[in-house]
């Protein structure tokens, strides 16, 4: 891809925001390999805490100019207290994101044993699908939060394909690997 880039002159851009979570050995950062051709975005939103709306941009030489102007035209800027709250958060850490990520990567290592056991395939991030041989829908899903206090979401949010119809969203993200085990069980034994 990098390749393709420079030959045919274009930019890529690279969400990165899953990319701590990753739990296998770590590729080479597309920014890492062509700094020049990769606009490289990472949320602490991710990393932090949901809703921060805070998060950096890597961009190219040749197009920070073009970018700033383009930004303080076309976007408003996040909260001031959640830039404050991510500042100091990094100041108080020395700017090292290692320790917050090993903690929050060793749960989902765990989390992972916990799928396998229940047949889920899961490679890292903070969610994972749960194919059931029931119909997912909205009505399932209440259900099961009203009788078993388990927030699920179904598949067929995402897509209409009825291939998701028997499919939910579950996040793994802050949950341990007791109680994890213990939702899907008993998700698995729900009867609607």
């Amino acid at each position: 891809l990098i390749e393709l880039s420079v030959e045919k002159n274009f930019y890529i851009f690279d969400d990165a925001t899953y990319r701590p979570f990753n739990l296998d050995d770590p590729l080479p950062s597309l920014v890492s390999l062509n700094s020049e051709k990769v606009i490289h975005a990472m949320s602490f939103s991710k990393i932090l805490a949901p809703g921060l709306r805070t998060g950096f941009i890597a961009i190219p030489n040749g197009l920070i100019n073009d970018f700033v102007a383009a930004k303080s035209n076309l976007s408003l800027n996040n909260s001031g207290i959640t830039q404050k709250i991510v500042s100091e958060w990094l100041e108080i850490n020395d700017y090292d994101l290692t320790n917050h990520l090993s903690n929050a990567k060793e749960r989902l290592k765990r989390n992972r044993t916990i799928l396998t056991v229940h047949e889920i395939d899961y490679n890292g991030g903070f969610f994972c699908t749960l194919k059931s041989n029931k119909l997912i829908n909205y009505e399932f899903c209440e259900r099961l939060l009203l009788n078993e206090n388990i927030g699920v979401i179904p598949m067929m949010l995402f897509s209409e394909n009825s291939r998701y119809q028997n499919q939910m969203r579950i996040c793994v993200a802050n949950i341990d690997d007791e109680d994890l085990d213990n939702v899907l069980r008993r998700i698995k034994n729900f009867e609607a």
